[in-house]
């Protein structure tokens, strides 16, 4: 029997989700498809869908749903004895982002039969503004275009309806505007029906719209997880569509090794990367050995880091060896960037995550939006580590690399699965976390120093903030960061803070250093001054000395002149007496004779 191949790039779509052009690859949900289809089937015009991140449930609406119904696989019911023709569907797909009713009109727009306006801009405008008149608005428009929408249902996709609630904190009348609008219009006697995707972790935030919670309970369906068949299935029957296998024994493997978080985006990745290794080789056999390259546990680099950009750290204990596939593709293309594109990528990814509750999630920009928050000057840079990180074999980025990139073109991170198992971008979010607490510290202080006029930093802090603001202008345009977490005038703020505390700690430490000054010089005198005195003194003390010796000297040589004119008078006696003497004897001798 002739075996038939299709010509595909490849079996497999990596992170991001299944479209409707991938729906023969897509296997594995027939049983879910069909559930769903039983639920439209009962009438069941508000569907629920909820799921842990990573369990396929845009795929299953996307790759599943969504073709099924194209191919007529509902039927209304008829009369007895009456044909069943099958439903027709116009199905319009978007996502909530930042701007909910305008992407439900700019998705809507896409079929020209909701387009007022010659010009596509002015009628997303018109449809957006015409949307937010009030519930019913939807349901109003279908009946004014029954014409144009004979024997059609309108199929409302809302995927990853969980942006709304991120949206609420920004603009809640918008945001209640559109949950009302879905739900009046999956209740009217029209054909419009809505089904959302939600992560199950954001269960909870729905109580915060009047009528959800009850809709939601009504029209819930739980992404069921697939078993070990299915996911064998999702394995081999891909490449057997494009001539290609696998070694069973890896099937196993690649089974087992899946862990409960973001298993079927890990496992496609892991797929699509193996496959394109094989086919680098010239295999069409995905063997062991391109799953161990692939999916090799990376060693925590050596060496020095770049500016600015800390080493990743070692993954989890426990971490699945398919997770590495990821963490290893993600840092493959980084590092093939040059050093100016890799600055650009590392803020093009802090700008497309936030932290919402504790939890990491994806957050759609503009490409405008981007360049503004990078810079004008940077546009060449960002455009490259877009198309690296969204090309084909890739797929990190939406939208895919077959889609033209505009300014309005919003760029997301195909997956929340890369948030949580690039190690580098972890690593990058636990930085800004801590850059935007500092930032967010410091103003604080500044508000309280100008309210208070008091409260200025000490030397240490204003050498912790110096180490801040010097770290954080390494990493990006300071004043072009800072109003995302902190308003427009943070930076410019927090700046006039810290140089007036540095002027005010110079000012104080050069007081200090001249009263030091001062203090020395005095010191320094009255050691000169004790110096003189003491040397006088010895000066005196030395003349005294002298002086003393030299009477000393004075008297004794007097008192040997004395002594010696004391002999000379003794001896001047004692002759005076012999003269005496011998003239008294020669006077008597005379006197005899």
């Amino acid at each position: 029997m002739k075996r038939i191949t299709l010509a595909l790039p490849s079996p497999f779509v990596g992170l991001r989700p299944f479209g409707e052009k991938e729906a023969l690859l897509f296997f594995g949900r027939d049983a879910h498809v069909r559930q769903l289809l039983a639920k439209l089937e009962r009438q069941q015009r508000f569907i629920a869908l909820l799921g842990p991140s990573g369990t396929g449930k845009s795929s299953l609406v996307r790759a599943g749903l969504v073709p099924a119904l194209h191919r007529g696989a509902l039927h209304p019911r008829q009369p007895a004895g009456a044909a069943a023709a099958p439903y027709r569907w116009t199905v319009c797909i978007f996502k909530p982002g930042d701007a909910p009713l305008r992407n439900l009109a700019g998705a809507l727009i896409e079929d020209e039969r909701w387009a007022d306006r010659a010009d596509r801009a002015d009628s997303v405008s018109a449809l957006a503004s015409a949307l937010g008149a009030g519930p019913r608005a939807l349901v109003d428009l279908f009946r004014q275009k029954a014409a144009r929408f004979a024997g059609e249902s309108l199929l409302l996709v809302v995927d990853q309806f969980e942006e709304l609630f991120r949206y609420r904190q920004r603009d809640a009348d918008e945001a209640e505007s559109l949950v009302k609008l879905l739900l009046r219009s999956a209740s009217e006697d029209v054909p419009i029906y809505v089904v959302t995707t939600m992560r199950s972790d954001f269960l909870g935030h729905c109580v915060s719209f009047a009528g959800l919670p009850e809709a939601i309970n009504e029209g819930l369906y739980l992404t069921p997880r697939l078993d070990a068949e299915q996911l064998k299935s999702t394995i081999a029957s891909p490449l057997s569509l494009v001539g290609g296998e696998i070694d069973p024994v890896l099937v196993n493997r690649l089974v087992n090794s899946l862990g409960e978080d973001d298993e079927l985006p890990v496992l496609q990745h892991a797929l699509l990367r193996m496959w394109n290794r094989a086919r680098a080789a010239g295999r069409t056999r995905v063997e062991a050995g391109d799953f161990e390259a692939v999916c090799a546990p990376p060693a925590v680099a050596d060496g020095a880091a770049r500016p600015g950009d800390a080493q990743p750290q070692a993954s989890p204990p426990g971490t699945p060896l398919l997770a590495y596939a990821i963490d290893n593709h993600a840092a493959e293309i980084y590092d093939a960037l040059t050093p100016a594109q890799q600055v650009v990528a590392r803020q093009v990814f802090l700008a497309l995550v936030e932290r919402r509750e504790g939890r990491d999630v994806r957050r759609p920009q503009t490409v405008d939006q981007l360049l503004a928050q990078i810079g004008p000057d940077s546009a060449a840079d960002l455009r490259a580590g877009i198309d690296a990180f969204r090309a084909e074999g890739a797929g990190f980025v939406l939208p895919p690399a077959s889609e033209p990139i505009l300014g309005d073109t919003s760029i997301d991170i195909s997956h929340e699965s890369l948030i949580r198992l690039w190690r580098r971008l972890r690593d990058w979010l636990g930085e800004e976390e801590q850059d935007v607490a500092e930032l967010k510290d410091w103003q604080r202080l500044a508000r309280r120093c100008e309210a208070e006029g008091g409260g200025w930093l000490d030397e240490e802090d204003c050498r912790r903030a110096g180490r801040w603001r010097e770290r954080v202008a390494g990493r990006a345009d300071p004043a072009r960061w800072a109003p995302r977490y902190a308003g427009p005038t943070a930076w410019d703020q927090v700046g006039r803070y810290v140089e007036t505390s540095l002027a005010r700690v110079n000012a104080a430490r050069a007081e200090r250093e001249a009263l030091k000054r001062s203090a020395e010089d005095e010191r320094l005198k009255r050691v000169e001054a004790e110096a003189r005195l003491q040397s006088e003194a010895a000066q005196r003390a030395e003349a005294e000395k002298l002086h003393a010796q030299r009477e000393r000297e004075q008297a004794l040589t007097l008192a040997q002149v004395s002594r010696r004119r004391s002999r000379i008078a003794v001896a001047a006696a004692l002759l005076a007496t012999v003269f005496g003497v011998l003239a008294g004897f020669s006077w008597w001798q005379a006197d005899n004779a």
